[in-house]
């Protein structure tokens, strides 16, 4: 079950959210990362441009918190993930 994308990037918990989102998608990725490079193994677009550019809001509103923990969250749920956990 995939969680839901955060409408905004309000707090940490927004952050995370988005973060969980994408991983339950199976897209692991780098916040510096632009959302329309995003390909599968065969060379296709993740996403569909309007969803790469919500995707890419989202990321600006995470870099607007201006709080490193947001990073270390992301490493965290990164790890979490890669284990098989839950968020």
């Amino acid at each position: 079950m995939t969680t839901a994308a955060p409408h905004s990037v309000r707090n940490r918990s927004d952050a995370a959210q988005l973060r969980w989102h994408l991983l339950g998608r199976g897209i692991s990725f780098h916040w510096e990362d632009n959302p329309a490079s995003w390909v599968d193994q065969q060379g296709n677009p993740l996403l569909a441009p309007r969803e790469a550019g919500e995707i890419r809001r989202l990321f600006c509103e995470v870099a607007r918190l201006n709080d490193e923990r947001c990073y270390d969250d992301a490493l965290r749920l990164l790890k979490r993930a890669s284990l098989g956990l839950a968020p």
